[in-house]
């Protein structure tokens, strides 16, 4: 599974986040502008568009290793419009990751050793 597309949507001060895959399965995510900060969704859609230059063409299930790499490629580390971006995005992997395991597909080793993984992080 490779993600193909990432759209912003608006809706009032909120925005959602939707990520497409070439195997027809999506997510949708919510982006909450982070407190304190710019207080404009155009400041965490830049960071959406900054996480998805990265993220098209990547495997959406393995968030662990997507999101070291989202994080780690910013010059400001942490802060609070791109960990919102990056929050909104993980949360449509794990909503992938769950729709791919409804489907009852055949898994790879290596989607079980994400959804471990998974498993003792939110624990």
């Amino acid at each position: 599974m490779k993600i193909t597309k990432i759209e912003t949507h608006l809706a009032d001060q909120f925005t959602f986040v939707k990520i497409l895959t070439d195997e027809e399965i999506y997510g949708i995510g919510e982006v909450h502008p982070a407190s304190g900060t710019t207080g404009t969704a155009f400041t965490i859609r830049g960071a959406i568009n900054h996480c998805a230059e990265y993220l098209i063409g990547k495997n959406p299930l393995e968030i662990e290793k997507n999101w070291q790499h989202m994080f780690r490629r910013t010059i400001f580390r942490g802060g609070s419009d791109l960990m919102a971006a990056i929050g909104g995005l993980q949360m449509n992997s794990q909503k992938m990751l769950k729709k791919k395991l409804i489907k009852g597909t055949q898994l790879s080793d290596s989607i079980h050793l994400e959804i471990l993984t998974s498993l003792f992080l939110t624990a």
